[in-house]
Formats: structure tokens, C-alpha cells, sequence
């Protein structure tokens, strides 16, 4: 995968000096995404369909749908939207690069 941008073809020095011995690597940095993506291209449509399921028996079959749907509803907005954002930023190497 290329990185494409004239921004993101540099990575500027972080605050600390690398350690002794260690040459800091700023053009081609070594990048970790092997392990986030997968787990975050599971688990936000696992959890959506849980939610999905449960607002379906709450709204339909009970036929009643109280204060606590309405706050899950806030917390799985709450949850989903930060992973998708990082899933976005990781894949477009905005994280994850270890230098």
C-alpha cells in the first residue's frame, strides 16, 4: 500500500529523541495495522446487529420501548461512531505508525 500526499511523506519529529542507538525512521516508518482492522470489521457489524435485534424485539414483540433502548441507542452511537473513525484513520495512515 503507497502512501499518497505530499503531507504524509514526512513525519515530523516527535518531542523525545529516540533512544541511544536507535535511529528514528521518518520517511518509511514501520506501520501496525495487521490486528485493529480485522477485530474492528467484526466486531462494529456484530454489534450492530445485537443492537439491532434487541431494539426489533423491544419495539415490535413487547411493543414497548422504554428509557433504557432510548440510552442505548446514545451509547452504541457513542461506541460505533469512534471505532468506524479509527478504523478510517488506521487504513489511511493518519495511526499506527511506530517509528
Amino acid at each position: 500500500m503507497s502512501i499518497s500526499g505530499e503531507a504524509t511523506k514526512v513525519i515530523p519529529p516527535c518531542i523525545f529523541p529516540a533512544p541511544l542507538g536507535v535511529t528514528p525512521n521518518y520517511i518509511d516508518p514501520e506501520w501496525d495495522d495487521c490486528g485493529i482492522i480485522p477485530l474492528m470489521c467484526i466486531f462494529i457489524p456484530l454489534s450492530t446487529i445485537f443492537f439491532a435485534l434487541r431494539l426489533y424485539t423491544e419495539a415490535r414483540i413487547i411493543n414497548f420501548v422504554g428509557w433504557e433502548d432510548i440510552a442505548m441507542i446514545g451509547a452504541w452511537l457513542c461506541t460505533a461512531a469512534p471505532k468506524a473513525s479509527l478504523t478510517y484513520a488506521i487504513q489511511k495512515r493518519a495511526l499506527g505508525i511506530h517509528t
